[in-house]
């Protein structure tokens, strides 16, 4: 899945990394990406406008950890959180 940065043309450092493991949670748990659509071009509109939803079966924890790590913002991601099924 592009990281929304691909689409900008704007410099980034390791937290594609983030968005990455995000989006491969999201497959493991759900069996589908996040930001599936019917086209390319849909699925990117998708990922520009962070537009995935959550099933409601996912577990609480689970679902803040891929929360966090699909933020379009690269200094919001995922590191500023405190999780504690890490602890």
């Amino acid at each position: 899945m592009p990281h929304p940065s691909e689409f900008r043309k704007i410099t980034y450092h390791f937290s594609p990394d983030l968005w990455a493991v995000g989006c491969t949670l999201y497959f493991f748990f759900y069996g589908a990406s996040p930001f599936m659509a019917a086209t390319d071009y849909l699925t990117m509109q998708r990922v520009q406008a962070l537009r995935y939803s959550i099933p409601e079966q996912c577990d609480a924890d689970a679902a803040s950890l891929i929360r966090a790590l699909l933020v379009g913002r690269p200094e919001l991601r995922f590191l500023t959180h405190n999780f504690s099924f890490f602890v």
